[in-house]
């Protein structure tokens, strides 16, 4: 771990949903718990990418019922750490600290009590970013993971090669809340027009508005 007392400016996006909006910016947010978190507990922001956080919002709605009909928002946040308190996996040195602290789990007696047999890949890894945060104070981890979009699959299958191209996520877990600052909505999505012959001046002055034909 760094021990320099400086401080990093990250800029994350969160995707959410119109009717949390309001509460989220006014009253902060409110983690949930979830054995399986990727970096383990926390509020997540893509980093750099307002784009994914919006597909993120999709593919939720999309998947869970409750989620069903409702309109995608994007807030974007500044997430301003103590690079003492900062770990970034996307960094040999950090991340090989990390596994470091992972292999005197898995091979020394700490007396923590981490029994990996009980655990699958997800909830394992969940546990051992929530353990070293808890050890080291870490207010908020950046880490990235790759996976293959549709479309070089698409490409792929024609051109029956892998052209070895991933698409790499950036993800900040913010641990300790009080590192997110002004946070503010930056996209929200719009109510479409219905699909109708009417043309959409038609349809703004049959919805009374004023309209200048000239």
């Amino acid at each position: 771990m760094p021990n320099v007392n400086c401080f990093k400016n990250l800029n994350g996006y969160h995707g959410t949903f119109l009717d949390c909006v309001n509460d989220i910016v006014s009253n902060g947010f409110k983690p949930k718990k979830r054995n399986d978190h990727w970096l383990g507990q926390g509020v997540y922001f893509y980093h750099n990418d307002i784009e994914q956080a919006k597909v993120w919002s999709k593919v939720k709605r999309n998947i869970h019922v409750e989620y069903k009909g409702k309109k995608i928002a994007v807030l974007e946040a500044n997430i301003v750490v103590n690079t003492k308190y900062f770990l970034n996996i996307n960094k040999r040195e950090e991340l090989l600290g990390f596994l470091g602290f992972v292999s005197a789990l898995l091979f020394n007696d700490d007396g923590l009590g981490v029994n990996i047999k009980e655990q699958n890949m997800k909830t394992a890894r969940c546990l051992f970013f929530d353990l070293y945060s808890e050890k080291y104070d870490i207010q908020a981890i950046l880490g990235s993971f790759s996976h293959k979009l549709k479309e070089v699959k698409e490409i792929e299958n024609v051109i029956g090669f892998n052209m070895g191209v991933e698409f790499h996520e950036q993800q900040i877990c913010v641990k300790d809340l009080s590192v997110i600052k002004n946070t503010s909505c930056v996209f929200k999505e719009v109510e479409e027009y219905p699909k109708t012959k009417l043309g959409t001046i038609e349809i703004e002055k049959k919805k009374g508005m004023k309209y200048n034909d000239s």
